[in-house]
Parts: structure tokens; C-alpha cells; sequence
């Protein structure tokens, strides 16, 4: 088993405009629809994050997931960027844990 956590954050600013185009139940659709696009049934979803990138204030998403390969990890960010104009998506990976779920 891949025993692995990957944090996505995911910035809700459209990247040309600098400002959010998208609802923010049109970027859960969307995150959603892109998640299980790459095969990935489970995730814990934040929002209302405060996020700033090159400067700039933005509400931002954290998206949690666990046992992902490296290829859904890729496929996911390549998916979410074009989905939602992103110049870039934060991953925070951290190998080797014990999750349970019970």
C-alpha cells in the first residue's frame, strides 16, 4: 500500500485576472470533478483559507488525501490548473504514515 499524505493548496484567483472568476460552489464542483477524474474516490476539503502567492491576497483550499500514487498527484494538479486558470498548485507530500480508518 502507498502510504502517503498529499496536501493540494489550491489558490481560487483566476491567473490572467488576479481576481476569483469562479463561485466558490463552482470551484468545489470543479476540485470534486477533477479529484475523481484521476481516480480519487476520498478527500477532506478546507476552505475559507487566507493565501497570498507572488504577493497577492487570495482565498485558497486545502485538499487532503490519502494512499495517492505520483501519477494522481500529477495528474490531479495538471487537471485543477487548467480547470481553474492556476499558475501553480502547492503539494505537500509526506511518505511513510500510518492512517487508519476506523
Amino acid at each position: 500500500m502507498n502510504n502517503k499524505k498529499v496536501v493540494f493548496y489550491i489558490g481560487c484567483n483566476d491567473k490572467d485576472t488576479h481576481k476569483q472568476e469562479k463561485s466558490d460552489n463552482d470551484i468545489m464542483q470543479t476540485i470534486n470533478k477533477c479529484l475523481s477524474g484521476v481516480g480519487i474516490s476520498g478527500a477532506t476539503i478546507t476552505r475559507g483559507l487566507l493565501g497570498i502567492y507572488n504577493n497577492e491576497q487570495e482565498k485558497s483550499i486545502q485538499v487532503l488525501c490519502y494512499f495517492l500514487t505520483n501519477e494522481q498527484v500529477v495528474e490531479f494538479c495538471e487537471k485543477i490548473k487548467k480547470a481553474l486558470n492556476q499558475e501553480a498548485v502547492a503539494v505537500e507530500i509526506i511518505n511513510n504514515i500510518q492512517v487508519q480508518f476506523l
